[in-house]
């Protein structure tokens, strides 16, 4: 029962996610539109060219934010509490207890360590590799300014 609701709250984050980003792509081609292919030399023009801009930004944040709402209203507060991405890869996959060549994901490790964060590696039963990184929201916002 508890895996049922479970599947069913991920399909519904996932959809929510695809909506979302669906919207972002059609908000980021309105604003492309409204970028003029010529430039304008003339004030009138470019302020013409401006408010053109501005608008489709203003357009493009009213695209974007019932699809955002919704899906970080499906968030449990883990999950509003820190900054999650996954990676995933379809390769042969490794054992993360052997020895790591490169330093890939050394440099992923430390630089989420020194945010407070971390970094899981798994491999999953359908092969492959999966990289949870997981930075606390605070962290996160302190170092994006």
């Amino acid at each position: 029962m508890a895996g049922r609701r479970f599947r069913a709250a991920v399909v519904q984050t996932l959809a929510a996610l695809g909506e979302l980003g669906n919207a972002s792509i059609a908000a980021a081609q309105n604003i492309r539109a409204a970028c003029p292919a010529q430039i304008t030399l003339t004030a009138p023009g470019r302020l013409a060219a401006m408010q053109g801009r501005i608008e489709a930004m203003i357009s493009a944040a009213a695209t974007v934010r019932p699809p955002l709402e919704k899906f970080y209203g499906l968030l449990n507060d883990e999950q509003k509490a820190a900054l999650m991405s996954f990676i995933k890869d379809d390769g042969k996959g490794f054992v993360p207890s052997h020895e790591v060549r490169g330093i890939g994901l050394i440099g992923i490790r430390e630089r989420a360590e020194i945010l407070g964060g971390s970094v899981e590696c798994m491999t999953p039963r359908e092969g492959g590799t999966l990289i949870r990184l997981r930075i606390p929201r605070e962290r996160a916002e302190l170092h994006a300014g």
